[in-house]
């Protein structure tokens, strides 16, 4: 840890409300980590191709204590992959790099009554709320790593982004559509972008879906987390009834 790292929080909210849990993202060197501490320090490491460490670039996702079950903590189910901790993943070639994670929050999620755990606003840092959705809609927050030649800077022109930089990490936050581009000086960059879906035409994978909510109080949040045969990492948040979640969900 450093007192000098960009911390980058994205979250699902409305009128000041935060509505999602929220991850915490942040560079170093030619690798990207994002945390999630309501699903217990859920973290994700995207790491490139660096020459102090040679033929060790790969995706991989855990909780920082290695647990290999579903487990409740404070606020939100954990329901682990098929194949358990840790898991790692390829992504899928695109035109701006690899499509490495989508993160999809359900309008069921978005509507729980036991609110998430509240971004703290720490100094060096920037948020994103993403508009909620009404029901039947869900929000993709799709992920992208690439490596760029140090000093690369993006094409986009200053009308269509608000860039911020601190520590050698410049952030460009999208002014039109909500997304950001993260890219810092050793060429890494993380592109998200933020896609409205309507879930019947773009569903979930079956096997991350958990029972449907009872519409009460008692709902629980819950994150289902596992890799698609195109490689692609799915972390979705969603609701379900609470019987569901004490009787456990698989």
């Amino acid at each position: 840890m450093t007192n000098k790292r960009f911390r980058f929080y994205v979250f699902v909210g409305n009128d000041g409300r935060q509505l999602s849990t929220a991850w915490y993202f942040w560079a170093d060197a030619t690798s990207f980590y994002l945390i999630n501490v309501d699903i217990g320090g859920l973290k994700i490491s995207l790491h490139g191709h660096d020459r102090r460490y040679l033929g060790e670039q790969h995706y991989r996702v855990q909780p920082m204590n290695g647990k290999h079950d579903i487990r409740r903590t404070s606020s939100v189910l954990l329901v682990a992959p098929r194949r358990g901790w840790p898991l790692t993943f390829s992504g899928r070639s695109t035109g701006d790099g690899e499509l490495v994670i989508r993160i999809r929050i359900t309008h069921a999620a978005t509507c729980l009554s036991e609110s998430p755990t509240p971004v703290p606003d720490r100094p060096s840092s920037a948020k994103i709320a993403l508009p909620a959705n009404l029901g039947g809609w869900a929000n993709d927050l799709e992920l992208t790593f690439s490596q760029v030649p140090q000093g690369w800077q993006p094409a986009n022109t200053h009308d269509e982004w608000i860039s911020v930089e601190h520590a050698g990490t410049t952030a460009y936050i999208g002014r039109h559509q909500p997304g950001f581009m993260i890219c810092n000086a050793q060429g890494a960059v993380l592109r998200a972008n933020s896609r409205r879906r309507w879930t019947d035409w773009y569903p979930t994978p079956p096997h991350l879906c958990t029972p449907p909510p009872e519409g009460r109080s008692s709902d629980q949040r819950v994150v289902a987390v596992d890799v698609e045969e195109d490689g692609v990492l799915w972390i979705v948040e969603q609701a379900t009834a609470r019987v569901a979640s004490d009787s456990g969900l698989r």
